[in-house]
């Protein structure tokens, strides 16, 4: 017997043939620990808190948390927060210039991110950044389909009344290209490809 209970080697909690709980049961101002140790002083925890919040936590200094399930008879890592920088990575081992990157290899066949958005009066994704709201490097830029009636393929508009730049700024760097090409596709005489 320890000084706060019983040491035992293994610890099963019923026999496979009906529901079964292990509760671990605190006062209402004090918490409910599970606690992994070794015997080098190192340890990690799931915690129900004194506020009632599920805390899961690696008290090991830059060592992570990791999520991993069976994928195909094959254990797989969906993702893990890296401990080193406290950030989330999918697709690779540590994160150090995001809070959260997502590495996606060649033969993956996933698209990166995917946002189904059904609420019509809602963003699918709302960026308010004091610097660039999106920085890209890509073979394609920007893809913009529409789906919908009466819908935009681009709207960008100004609410601040102090105005030095345009609102819309083309830079060519390479130069042996058109900066701007617009097809107009539609045999309406009355559809503009540009109108101003």
């Amino acid at each position: 017997q320890a000084a706060h209970g019983y040491v035992v080697n293994k610890l099963k909690v019923g026999n496979g043939a009906g529901n079964e709980e292990l509760r671990i049961s605190a006062g209402n101002a004090n918490t409910g620990s599970v606690v992994f140790s070794k015997n080098n002083g190192e340890s990690g925890e799931i915690t129900f808190d004194a506020n009632e919040n599920i805390v899961v936590q690696n008290n090991t200094n830059n060592d992570d948390i990791i999520f991993k399930v069976t994928d195909n008879n094959t254990l797989t890592e969906v993702f893990r927060v890296d401990g080193a920088n406290s950030s989330v990575v999918i697709g690779d081992t540590s994160n150090s210039v995001a809070r959260l990157l997502i590495d996606i290899d060649d033969g993956d066949n996933k698209d990166g991110i995917k946002i189904q958005q059904a609420d019509a009066g809602e963003r699918a994704l709302w960026i308010d950044s004091e610097g660039a709201g999106i920085y890209m490097t890509a073979k394609d830029g920007i893809q913009v389909v529409v789906d919908e009636d009466n819908g935009y393929g681009l709207l960008t508009s100004r609410n601040n009344a102090t105005v030095n730049a345009p609102l819309v700024k083309i830079r060519d760097q390479l130069g042996d290209e058109s900066a701007l090409k617009v097809i107009q596709e539609s045999t309406d005489t009355s559809a503009y490809a540009i109108e101003i």
